[in-house]
């Protein structure tokens, strides 16, 4: 009795074909050894028995498991979320799996839970996108026989990272507001164990100091309840201040929120910058003027520069992505108070 289509496995194929079994796992892991008839004889077969290769099988056979791993953290907002979505297909479409291990980037044991997590199931290659410091440092520290890719975070030469120029950034943003006769400017920064918030708040600082203005600052996060509660209590008439720059468009929001609460008028009387440029910041009342970060561009570049490693492609040792500024109707001149 012959095997049933779907029900097949590598004997029944290499029954079909004519061949021993070693040479149809030969012609499943591509050796250069098969003579192209016998390889399509192989694959004849395979295909009218709807025979699949089983990818642990192939494991056992090439010690490859065409895995790569992604560190994550913060994939609920949207700009994480996109760069992941971005690097799964980009290595679907290499014929590589993606295992993402979420995280809180704050915590040494979860780092390194997720690291250990990934390396025990023969991860490839990692790629670590968060805003913080110490996963990428960590994940470089224990994986040292597989290429980590970092996606904004510090390196040092020779590492693999795709990195956005936030300082540049952050520095356009606020001299943007200068350039409108804005003086008193605030900015109401990430978190502060944060490099990319870090980042932000530094290219603010010197642009302000550049400009012999002072710089004034609001601790945030990124949520849109940090934007809500500072743009509620914060004393505007009595600081002075007349334009706010947020260290992303979640704050943003919800700082407009709260203006609109209490009758603050934008940009008439306060213009925001926001940054990243998340979908609906152009729907926004105002529309917002702000950073546009392509985050499925980053995370196709991380993905792209993992595989050209793993490929034996010699590669640059970062990239280094500037951003475009779309200014909308959140910003304006300042008010003669």
């Amino acid at each position: 009795m012959s095997a049933k289509p779907g029900k097949s496995n590598i004997y029944d194929v290499a029954k079909l074909a004519g061949v021993s079994h070693q040479t149809v796992s030969r012609v499943i892991n591509t050796h250069p050894s098969v003579r192209p008839e016998t390889r399509q004889r192989v694959l004849d077969a395979m295909a009218e028995l709807e025979f699949v290769p089983n990818q642990a099988a192939r494991t056992l056979v090439t010690s490859k498991t065409n895995l790569i791993g992604i560190l994550a953290a913060d994939t609920t907002l949207y700009g994480p979320a996109g760069g992941v979505n971005a690097m799964e297909i980009e290595a679907r479409r290499a014929g590589y799996a993606t295992l993402t291990c979420s995280i809180n980037p704050s915590s040494e044991a979860e780092i390194r839970g997720g690291i250990e997590r990934l390396r025990r199931l023969g991860v490839e290659g990692v790629i670590v996108i968060t805003t913080h410091n110490r996963p990428a440092i960590v994940a470089r520290e224990v994986l040292t026989d597989i290429p980590v890719v970092a996606i904004d975070a510090e390196y040092s030469p020779g590492e693999l990272s795709v990195d956005v120029d936030n300082l540049d950034a952050a520095s356009r943003a606020t001299q943007h507001l200068i350039s409108f006769g804005h003086r008193k400017i605030l900015h109401i920064t990430g978190p502060s164990a944060s490099f990319v918030a870090n980042q932000r708040r530094a290219g603010f600082v010197a642009t302000m100091r550049r400009n012999r203005l002072k710089p004034l600052i609001a601790q945030g996060d990124w949520s849109i309840e940090a934007g809500y509660n500072i743009g509620r209590d914060f004393d505007f008439d009595g600081s002075g201040v007349t334009a706010v720059f947020t260290a992303n468009d979640s704050v943003a929001l919800g700082l407009l929120k709260a203006c609109r609460e209490r009758s603050i008028a934008v940009p008439t009387r306060l213009s925001v910058v926001g940054f990243d440029d998340i979908p609906e910041a152009g729907y926004f009342d105002p529309p917002l003027t702000t950073m546009r970060q392509e985050f499925r561009a980053i995370g196709h570049e991380a993905m792209s520069m993992l595989l050209r490693t793993l490929a034996g492609e010699r590669e640059v040792e970062s990239e280094f992505l500037k951003l475009d500024f779309m200014v909308r109707e959140s910003t304006g001149p300042a008010p003669l108070l």
